[in-house]
Formats: structure tokens, sequence, C-alpha cells
């Protein structure tokens, strides 16, 4: 699924962007708390958007993401060069590429330890990790990742990788919801040593953000917005 980048970046709390699912993003002229780990060799400048929704049938019962129907194109030419079809795994997947560790499931803790060790390869220091509400998720999966944020965390800090959030457009989402996600996030997330933070202060990646006119986002992220951020950072050092 191609997701094209037209972003904008709300110092100190918020980076609202659209994003290519494997980009990653590097902050070359912005200074952080924590930039370089001498340890493990990463850069906590460089984030990489990570997506939890896959299952496997070995794992989880079922096939999810890898196995959902071709996404049409804006155009009827290129529809007509990839008709509908749904992809039937392990051997085909909805996927460019094969992955090397084949058809996985997202909650496999092996599978989360490989991807980690090939972030520090990368260089990679924090995952935007791909998120949904509690009890929410994508019409094509199973995993509710809200649930697996704990063990995503808890494995991150032994790769002493870091974590932030990428909110999706789930059904009905507007600026008063993603205030509500987000003081979410930070009280159940914000104490833990993985979770990542610019300057101090939580960073949120927002999927689709121009589906929100600008006029509603800024009472959300202006300083005087009725339902503002900015005075909310449960545990702000």
């Amino acid at each position: 699924m191609s997701r094209q980048h037209s972003g904008q970046f709300i110092p100190p709390n918020v980076v609202i962007c659209d994003l290519n699912p494997f980009a990653v993003v590097s902050f070359p002229n912005v200074q952080m708390d924590l930039v370089f780990n001498r340890e493990t060799g990463v850069s906590y400048n460089v984030h990489a958007f990570y997506y939890p929704w896959y299952a496997s049938e070995p794992v989880n019962g079922k096939w999810a993401h890898w196995n959902h129907e071709t996404i049409p194109h804006w155009t009827a030419v290129v529809n007509q060069r990839y008709p509908k079809k749904k992809h039937v795994p392990p051997e085909d997947v909805a996927a460019k590429y094969y992955p090397k560790l084949g058809p996985y499931s997202s909650s496999d803790p092996v599978v989360i330890r490989d991807h980690m060790r090939q972030m520090v390869e990368a260089g990679v220091g924090v995952l935007a990790v791909s998120w949904y509400p509690p009890e929410t998720k994508d019409d094509n999966a199973i995993i509710f990742v809200d649930e697996l944020m704990p063990l995503l965390l808890d494995i991150a800090k032994e790769f002493q990788e870091k974590i932030c959030f990428h909110i999706e457009p789930y059904r009905d989402r507007n600026a008063e919801s993603v205030q509500r996600d987000i003081k979410y996030i930070i009280d159940t997330y914000g104490s833990h040593e993985a979770f990542y933070r610019f300057k101090g202060k939580p960073l949120v990646y927002i999927y689709d953000s121009y589906i929100i006119p600008p006029a509603e986002w800024s009472t959300l992220f202006s300083p005087s917005g009725s339902i503002s951020v900015f005075p909310y950072h449960a545990h702000d050092n």
C-alpha cells in the first residue's frame, strides 16, 4: 500500500505526516536529547515506520494482511495491468517483496526480536509503530495493535531501541478523538523506558492528517486551542 509524503512538523510535540510504509525518516539538523547510542551504534535521529498488523496461520490461526485483495490504483489504466485478486499465503503474499522471515506473525516475540536486530544493524534508533486505539483495528487485521504495545516496548528496551506512535485514520477520527488518543498514549506508555521523546516531549506521527481540516487541527495543536495538547504531559520529567 503506497503512502505519499506531505508532512508538516509542529514542535515540540507532534509530527503530522503521510509516509510510505517502508520509509525511513531522518532529522539531520535537529538536536535531540539522545542522538546517538554509542553502545549499539544507532541514531535516534533515524525513524523507521513499523506495521505490526501481520498475522500467520501457524501462530494466529489465520492469515491477515498477507492475504488481502489487490488494492486498486486510482487510474483505470494501471488497474487493467493488475487485476483484482486475493493473495493466498504462504507462497503468494500481498507485498512487493517476499519477506526473508517468510509470512510471519507480528505478535511472535521471535520475529519481533529479529526485527529489532535488523533495526540496530541498519542504525535505526526509533520505530514509529502503526497504532489504533484500544479495541480498534483496520478492516484486514485480526491483531489489535494496542494489545501488542507492551510486548513491543519491552523488547525494544532489550535492544535499547525507542518507540513512538503512528496514529492511523480509524473511523470517525477527529481532533477531539486524537486528543484522547494522545492522552491515553502518554498515560499508558509514557513512563516506559523505550517510549521515545523529542526534547523531553512525546512525539507522535499522524497518518492521513489532511482528512481533518486545518482549522480543526488548530484546536488541538495551537497552544491557545480549545483542546490543546500542549499543557498535558503527565510523565514529563
